[in-house]
Order: structure tokens, then C-alpha cells, then sequence
């Protein structure tokens, strides 16, 4: 894995970690209204696709990412 796939997937994990738990956390600044915010996977995961706006090589990547951060996994790297 390279550099810049490295920084997709920290971002991607770090944005659906905070997906998976606005509903839960209800503060300023936290993304409790944003779609897919304390969604099933298959919407965060099309709401991190949709905020990162990466191309389709890194789509295994940022699922990656959200899989490993719904599971409450630690980051891979």
C-alpha cells in the first residue's frame, strides 16, 4: 500500500467512524443530520464514497475503511 492509499483509508475510516456514531453523539458539530449518519453499512459507506470523492480505484479501499470502522476495529494503518 502506498502513501496516498494509506491517507484514503485513515480518512475513510475516520469518516465513518463519526457516521456510525452521530445518531448517538448529538453535539455541535457532529454530523447527526448528514445522510447515512447511524445508517446500515451500505449507506455510510455511499456517504464516505460521496464525501471523499475518490475515483473507482480506491472503492475496495474506503469499504475497506468502513467495514473495519462499523466492526469497531482498530485502523490498519
Amino acid at each position: 500500500m502506498d502513501i496516498i492509499e494509506s491517507v484514503i483509508y485513515r480518512r475513510a475510516y475516520g469518516l465513518a467512524s463519526d457516521l456510525s456514531e452521530a445518531r448517538s453523539h448529538r453535539l455541535a458539530g457532529r454530523l447527526h443530520d448528514a445522510p447515512g449518519a447511524g445508517g446500515d453499512a451500505a449507506e455510510v459507506l455511499e456517504e464516505v464514497r460521496r464525501r471523499m470523492a475518490v475515483g473507482p480505484e480506491h472503492d475496495e479501499r474506503v469499504a475497506e475503511a468502513v467495514a473495519d470502522a462499523r466492526a469497531g476495529r482498530r485502523p490498519r494503518w
